[in-house]
């Protein structure tokens, strides 16, 4: 794929970037980096472009960590159900032998 010129205007610097990947995926992430920052000014009451960069990079980053996070207990819920899937039909292979094995040595015989 051919390099695609992606032009930005953010906190009032205007720069373009290169990239190989669809260019409508790379303008959506500045959108939705606008909103962020937006919502980082809306809230913080900065006017600092570098400080709102920065509150607006750490919450991003908060937003992935999370996202990591619930992504990490999502897989480990599926594992232990798989495990506890395998746990069970294992412990029902065992009953079945062991209900073989009782009716091989036929009736049981009780002494008191």
């Amino acid at each position: 794929m051919e390099n695609e010129l992606l032009n930005l205007d953010i906190l009032g610097t205007s720069f373009s970037i290169k990239s190989r990947d669809n260019i409508e995926d790379l303008s959506e992430i500045a959108e939705y980096l606008r909103f962020k920052i937006n919502e980082v000014t809306e809230e913080s009451h900065v006017s600092d472009p570098l400080k709102i960069s920065l509150l607006t990079s750490l919450n991003l980053v908060d937003e992935l960590f999370k996202l990591k996070r619930v992504l990490h207990q999502e897989n480990n819920k599926e594992q232990a159900s798989l495990e506890t899937i395998e746990a069970e039909r294992i412990t029902k292979a065992l009953l079945k032998r062991v209900e073989e094995s009782l009716q091989d040595q036929g009736p049981a015989i009780v002494h008191e």
